[in-house]
C-alpha cells in the first residue's frame, strides 16, 4: 500500500543505499545511545537514512528513512554466520559486493541471485500492503556461510512532533539515567 513517500523511498533504496549505505564503504559513527553500534548515515533531499547495526559473526539491526526528521520507512534485520570459514570480514566483502551489484535493481537488500566464483547470493523476499519480510542467504562451495533475516515497512504517524513528544522525557535525561 504505497504513501506519498513510496516512491522516493523505492528510489533511495535502488539507486543509494548500496552506493553510499552498507554495500559502499561508507563513513561509520559510534551510536551516542546504543553501546557498540555502528551508524551509517546519508542524506538526499529532504530525505535521511540512519542504519544501525552492531556484531559481526552474529549482527542485529535497523534502517530508518527519515522525511523532514519523521521516520517513514524502516528494516530491521538480524544476521548469523553458521561456519567458522571463510573469516567473516570475507563473507562480509562478498555481501557487500553483492548489493553493489543489485544497485538499481531491487529494493529491498540485492538481488535474487548474484554469483562469483565460489560465492553465492541469495534474497528472497515478499511484500504486502506496505509490509515487507525476507532472507538473505551466502553460500561458499555449495556450503551456506551466512543467513540473515529482515521484516519491516511503511511508518505512518499523522501527529505533530509536539503531540507525540509531549509525554516524553528529553534525550539529555536519557543519557544521564543510561550508564552502559
Amino acid at each position: 500500500m504505497p504513501n506519498k513517500h513510496w516512491k522516493n523511498i523505492e528510489y533511495l533504496s535502488l539507486h543509494n543505499d548500496k552506493t553510499k549505505g552498507y554495500g559502499s564503504n561508507p563513513k561509520k559513527y559510534l551510536d551516542p545511545f546504543l553501546p557498540r553500534f555502528k551508524v551509517i548515515h546519508y542524506k538526499k533531499g529532504k530525505y535521511q537514512i540512519v542504519d544501525r547495526y552492531t556484531g559481526q559473526e552474529q549482527n542485529i539491526g535497523q534502517a530508518i528513512y527519515y522525511y523532514h526528521r519523521q521516520p517513514v520507512y524502516g528494516v530491521n534485520y538480524y544476521g548469523i554466520v553458521v561456519r567458522k570459514k571463510p573469516k567473516a570480514e570475507v563473507i562480509f566483502d562478498f555481501l557487500k559486493e553483492a548489493l553493489r551489484a543489485g544497485s538499481g535493481k531491487s529494493i529491498h537488500r540485492g538481488l535474487d541471485g548474484y554469483k562469483n566464483s565460489y560465492w553465492l547470493y541469495k534474497n528472497k523476499f515478499s511484500e504486502r500492503r506496505g509490509f515487507v519480510e525476507g532472507e538473505e542467504k551466502i553460500f561458499y562451495k555449495g556450503k551456506l556461510v551466512y543467513i540473515q533475516v529482515y521484516h519491516g515497512g511503511l511508518i505512518t504517524d499523522l501527529r505533530s512532533y509536539q503531540d507525540w513528544s509531549k509525554k516524553l522525557l528529553s534525550s539529555v535525561i536519557l543519557k544521564k539515567e543510561t550508564k552502559l
